[in-house]
Parts: structure tokens; sequence; C-alpha cells
């Protein structure tokens, strides 16, 4: 072929004979040539020829055992080795064996198997598994057989006697009829809920279990914690007492704090107690005077539109315009009667006998005018007086000076100037930013992560300073 690929050769030749492109794997665009058709010159088939020699195996075998190694006498000396175990196990050499001895167990099988089959052979022997039928005897029957088979023939002979058995029925009780029913009655089936008191109102609300979460990757941090018996939880931080007994620090904070301006908060205008409703036999008794209420004053009211007015009224305008000169106020109409409504007697009966006198009853449960409105008085106020303290230094708490200190490694002045900012909510913004930028370089400080919580708690970023708070606790 050369220089031609063989596959695409092959697959030149398949794609000849029909087979698809898709299953080929060259592009099988050679030209093969076809070769000529030659005359091929065949010489006749003798039938009549001679069969060739056959060779015997066995100088094959020989030839390759001496070529083995093995000297050709040791192999020609195999048959007569076969022959002497063929008369080994002849019946007489058997026979000979056993008498004086040396038998082996070959020989032994096979001298039992001769045996076996020559007794299989034999048919003089008798067939003794044939039954011979031979007639039955009657034996005598024993003498207490005997009497219990007379017993059981004079039981059979006597006649049953019949017994009178009660019925069925008898044997169990009659069911006891079903009690009466017993009428309910009406204060037990009204359904009265609990009477709510004064003290139950006021009460305190009881406090619900609280559900820890013991997936949460903190409450497992603690509960390891607990169970090494490290940290106390209820022993305040060594950082907090170091920070609340630094007078420079603390001196630094109320004076920012007393410079911030303090903010003002306006209180909803307080309002007179409403007058609550009394139940309608209360009010029919005793009669109680409403306090007059101030109501505010209504401002935002809707426009006023005009509205047609019945011909009747537009004729008296009419007419009181061409006699006066200033015309009067138009009069209201007078309120339509209304048809009589048909009382009932029980009605009629109620209404003759007024109700002058209040029973002693009713004056017992009705509370006392004076008591019924009465508000709480509220308890003075405990007023604490503190002893006068010294002023603490002036320290300006600027945020480029929070800045130059932190730049010539003011690391606690700083932070105090920060942490003052963030108390009286002045640029929180650029106070975060700040902090956030010291934060990633000085990691291992918890102080840093304290301060950037507040300052993102001061401007409603909740889920941030949750997690910085976390992360100033991994650092204690």
């Amino acid at each position: 072929l050369g220089s031609v690929d063989p596959m695409e050769w092959l697959e030149s030749l398949a794609r000849r004979q029909g087979v698809p492109s898709e299953e080929l794997t060259t592009s099988a665009s050679l030209d093969v040539p076809i070769p000529d058709e030659a005359d091929v010159d065949l010489s006749p088939i003798d039938a009549d020829q001679p069969k060739p020699e056959r060779e015997n195996p066995a100088a094959w075998l020989d030839s390759l055992a001496v070529a083995g190694g093995f000297e050709d006498a040791a192999v020609r000396a195999e048959p007569s080795v076969r022959a002497q175990a063929e008369s080994d196990m002849s019946i007489e050499a058997i026979e000979q064996a056993i008498r004086e001895g040396v038998v082996t167990p070959e020989q032994i099988r096979f001298y039992q198997e001769y045996q076996m089959e020559r007794a299989a052979q034999r048919d003089d022997v008798e067939d003794y598994d044939v039954e011979v039928d031979i007639p039955a005897e009657a034996a005598e029957m024993p003498d207490w057989l005997a009497e219990m088979k007379a017993e059981a023939e004079a039981e059979v002979q006597e006649e049953p006697v019949a017994v009178e058995r009660p019925p069925l029925e008898t044997l169990f009780e009659a069911p006891a009829p079903p009690p009466a029913a017993v009428e309910f009655p009406d204060w037990l089936s009204e359904d009265e809920g609990e009477s709510e008191t004064v003290e139950s109102i006021f009460a305190d609300e009881a406090t619900s279990d609280i559900e820890i979460d013991y997936s949460d990757p903190w409450v497992e941090a603690f509960d390891e914690e607990y169970e090494r018996g490290g940290k106390d939880v209820e022993a305040v931080p060594d950082w907090y007492l170091q920070n609340t007994s630094d007078p420079e620090r603390m001196a630094i904070v109320d004076d920012v704090i007393s410079s911030a301006a303090t903010p003002s908060i306006e209180l909803p205008e307080e309002k007179p107690p409403q007058p609550e409703p009394v139940a309608a036999q209360v009010q029919v008794a005793t009669p109680v005077q409403l306090a007059h209420a101030e109501l505010p004053s209504e401002v935002n009211l809707p426009a006023g539109e005009r509205q047609a007015l019945p011909t009747w009224i537009s004729v008296t305008a009419t007419q009181a315009a061409v006699a006066v000169s200033v015309p009067p106020p138009a009069e209201e109409p007078a309120p339509v009667a209304a048809p009589p409504i048909s009382t009932p007697d029980w009605l009629q009966e109620t209404e003759e006998h007024p109700v002058t006198e209040v029973p002693d009853w009713l004056s017992e449960i009705a509370p006392a005018e004076d008591t019924l409105f009465a508000p709480p008085t509220p308890a003075p106020a405990a007023v604490t007086v503190s002893p006068p303290q010294a002023a603490p230094p002036i320290v300006s708490g600027t945020l480029d000076q929070a800045r130059t200190r932190y730049r010539d490694g003011d690391m606690e002045g700083s932070l105090a100037i920060y942490e003052g900012l963030v108390r009286t909510s002045q640029v929180l913004a650029d106070v975060a930013n700040d902090l956030d930028n010291m934060a990633k370089e000085q990691k291992n400080n918890p102080v840093v992560y304290r301060v950037l919580g507040d300052s993102l708690m001061r401007q409603g970023r909740l889920q941030e300073a949750l997690n910085t708070y976390r992360e100033a606790l991994n650092w204690l």
C-alpha cells in the first residue's frame, strides 16, 4: 500500500460495496483499482490417489519421552508394568493375597464387586419376601376384658331417661330497664366563663418558656464551655471592667454626651378618661351624670354641596322675600310624625308599673358614683439626690480627631471618641465605615467590634449589628 492509510483503503472498498458514510471513520475517498480477471489453470482432481500411511502415535510419544531425558528401555517397560497390575487384580491373585495377608484396598473392592455381580446372576435363591396365607385362630378373651364388654352392653340396652331442663333464657338475668332521663338544671347548662377581677386584669402576664434552638452553633459553643467549666457567664468580663474603671475614657464619654443636644420628645396630649358603659339596669336605677369631654376641633371637614329645596320651602321663601327686604333664615321643616306602633300587652303591663325606687339588692350591687370613674392616684416618684461630681476634662470628640489619634497609634483614645459619637448619634455612617476598616486591621480587638455593633444598631442594621457582636464574643 505504501503511504496509503490501510483503514482508508478498506473503508473505500466498503463504501464501494454500499456501506453508508455515517458508519465510516475516514473520508474513504481512495480510488482503489480493480484487478483484471485472470485465467487460472486448475489441475484435475484425481480421486484414486493412494491414502497416506498413518503414523504410530506411540512412536511420537516415545520420541517426546526420549527427548525429555527418559531412556528407551524405561519407556518400553511400561506395558509390562501394566500387565503385571492387571494380573494382580485377578480373582486367583486376590484370593492368594488374602490368604497371605498382603491384600490391598483396591483388590478388596474389586473382589467384593465381583462377588456382588455373581450373587445377582444367581436364580436358585428363594424369595423370602412372599407372605404365606395362614388362617387366623380365635384366641381366648381375658376375664377383665369380658367384664368390661358386658358392662358396656348393659349400658347400651338401658333406655335414656328424659330430664326436664329449664329454658336457656332463665340462665341469664333480664336486662335492667334504662334509667329515666333527668333534666339538666338551667344553672348547670349555662356555660359561664371565668369572671375577671381587677387583680386578674392588672396582673403580670405569665412568662412563657423560652424555646432554645439547640442547632444554633452559639448554643452548642456555650454548652460546651459550660461543661468544660470555663468562664462564668454571671461574671462581668474584664474588658468591660477595664473600660468602666478607666477615668479618662469615662470622662471623654461623659463630655461627649453632655455636649450633645438632648433630643426633644413630643408626648401625646393627655386626654381625660372616658366613662365606661354601664349596664342598662344600673342606668335605670342610678342615673349617672356624664362628664362633658372636650372633643377635638373638626378641621378637615368635607366641603358642603348645594341641594335642591322642596317646592313648599321655595314658595315660602319667595313670599317672605317680597314682604321683607332682608329674608329671614329658613325654618326647618317640622318632623313628620311616625305612624303609631302597637305595643304588646306584656310591655304595656311593664309600663304601668314604673320603677320609682331602687331595691336594696340593686343598690348594694351598684358601685358608688364617686368611685366608679375615679382614676388611681399615682404614687409619688422617689427623688434621688446625686452628690456633685467633678467635671470631666474637656476633650474634643470630632471625627477628625478620632482619625488622627488612630493614625498616631492611640487606639483607646480613638475608640473613646468614636463611642461618644455613637452615643450621640452623630455621623453614624462615617463612624461605621471607619470602624469597619479598623476591624479589618485590628481583628483580635473585641472593643472595635463592640463599638461598631453599637453604631450599626443605632442605624437600624440589626442583623449586621448582631453578627458584629458575635464576632466580638469570639475574640473575648
